[in-house]
C-alpha cells in the first residue's frame, strides 16, 4: 500500500542524502557529491518535495541554485568552498582553529552535525593529555513522555555523569566529560534526528527497558573473523514514568553511547550486578555513578585521534578481537551477543 507523504532515504557512512524514494517506489533525489559538499554537475536530481541532503540537513538552494548552501541550525555552510558562512558559536572552545573551517577540513571522516559541538570531541593539551567530550541530544517522545521529564533526566544525568580521569600508557591525563541534553518531541515527526542524536519512546506501562543494538563481524582476507563492532545508538523503548523509570532512563541513554551491561541475568531473571559493579549505573539501576573501567574504555577509544569530532558508533565497552566485554570483573569472560540477546 503507497504510504502518502512518506520517504525512503538512502544514506552514505557521513549521513549524506544519496537517493530518496516516496511512498508509492519513484524516485524523488538523488545526489553524487564532491569531497566538502558541492553536487557533482550532471550527476545529481530533486524535485522540490525533498529538501534534504549532504550530511542529512536541509537544502538552502533560495541563496545561489542547487546544492550551493545547507542549513545545519546554528550555521549556513557553503558548499561550494567548504567554509560556514558565519564564525562558530564554540569558536572560543578552539583557539588554534579557524572559525570558519568545515569538519577540521577532513570531509571524508569527520563531519559538524549541528555547525556547533558534536557528538565525540578530542581535544588535545600542551602536555599530551586532553579532553574528551561525549555529547548527544536524546529526544523524549510516546504518551509516557513530556517536557517536564526531559528536565529531570537531564539533571539527573547531570549529577550522575560526573566527569573522570583516564591516563594512557605513557602517563598523560585525559578529562572524560558528558554533555547530554534531553528535549521533548510530542510528535516523533517533529524530531530532525542529526547523526549522534538520539530518540528515547517512553509509554506508561511497566515494561523492560530496551534499547537495540547489532553485532558485526569484519572477515580477513581469507573469510576468517579478524574484528567484532556493537553498532550503538539511535532508539530505545522504556516504561513508567517513577524513579525506577528515570533511573532506567540513565542506564538505557548510556547503551546508547556506546557503554555496556555489567550484570548478568539468572534462571529466575533477575540481574546480579558484576563483583565490581554493585554501585556502577550499568550494573544496576540503583548505581549511583560510573565505575572507572568506563572512562578507561572511552579513553582507549579516543585519546590517540587527533584533535576533532566524532561520531559515536561502536560501544566502547567491547573488545574488538572478540566481542566480549571490556575492562573491569567480567573482562573478557561475557559475550555481548549472548548479552544482547538475552
Amino acid at each position: 500500500m503507497p504510504l502518502d507523504n512518506a520517504y525512503l532515504e538512502s544514506h552514505d557512512h557521513l549521513g549524506n542524502v544519496r537517493t530518496v524514494m516516496d511512498g508509492t517506489g519513484n524516485v524523488v533525489s538523488y545526489s553524487n557529491y564532491y569531497a566538502f559538499g558541492g553536487l557533482e554537475p550532471t550527476r545529481y536530481y530533486s524535485s522540490n518535495s525533498y529538501r534534504y541532503g549532504f550530511n542529512g540537513k536541509e537544502k538552502d538552494d533560495n541563496i545561489l541554485g542547487d546544492g550551493t548552501f545547507t542549513n545545519y541550525g546554528a550555521r549556513e555552510y557553503d558548499n561550494r568552498i567548504g567554509r560556514w558562512f558565519t564564525i562558530d558559536p564554540s569558536a572560543d572552545k578552539y583557539p588554534r582553529l579557524s572559525p570558519y573551517v568545515f569538519a577540521l577540513n577532513t570531509p571524508t571522516l569527520l563531519i559538524d552535525p549541528d555547525g556547533k559541538d558534536a557528538r565525540v570531541n578530542v581535544k588535545h593539551n600542551s602536555d599530551g593529555g586532553g579532553v574528551i567530550t561525549i555529547s548527544s541530544i536524546i529526544y523524549i517522545t510516546g504518551p509516557g513522555a513530556n517536557k517536564f521529564n526531559a528536565t529531570i533526566f537531564e539533571n539527573k544525568a547531570k549529577e550522575r555523569y560526573t566527569d573522570g580521569v583516564y591516563v594512557d600508557p605513557n602517563g598523560k591525563k585525559f578529562t572524560v566529560k558528558f554533555d547530554i541534553k534531553y528535549k521533548y518531541a510530542e510528535h516523533e515527526t517533529q524530531i530532525q534526528l542529526q547523526n549522534g542524536d538520539n530518540i528515547m519512546r517512553y509509554n506508561q506501562e511497566r515494561i523492560v527497558s530496551n534499547v537495540p543494538a547489532t553485532v558485526k563481524a569484519d572477515k580477513d582476507g581469507n573469510g576468517r573473523i579478524s574484528n567484532y563492532r556493537v553498532e550503538v545508538g539511535h532508539q530505545g523503548e522504556i516504561g513508567v514514568n517513577d524513579e525506577i523509570g528515570f533511573r532506567a532512563t540513565n542506564h538505557e541513554s548510556l547503551h546508547l553511547l556506546g557503554l555496556s551491561d555489567r550484570y548478568t541475568i539468572g534462571p529466575d531473571g533477575q540481574s546480579t550486578p558484576d563483583d565490581d559493579s554493585k554501585n556502577d549505573i550499568m550494573g544496576s539501576y540503583y548505581g549511583k555513578k560510573l565505575n572507572q573501567v568506563h572512562y578507561d574504555n572511552y579513553g582507549k577509544a579516543y585519546a590517540d585521534k587527533p584533535d576533532g569530532d566524532y561520531i559515536l558508533e561502536n560501544a566502547v565497552d567491547v573488545k574488538p578481537s572478540d566481542g566480549t566485554i571490556q575492562g573491569g570483573s567480567a573482562d573478557g569472560k561475557r559475550s555481548v551477543k549472548a548479552e544482547l540477546n538475552k
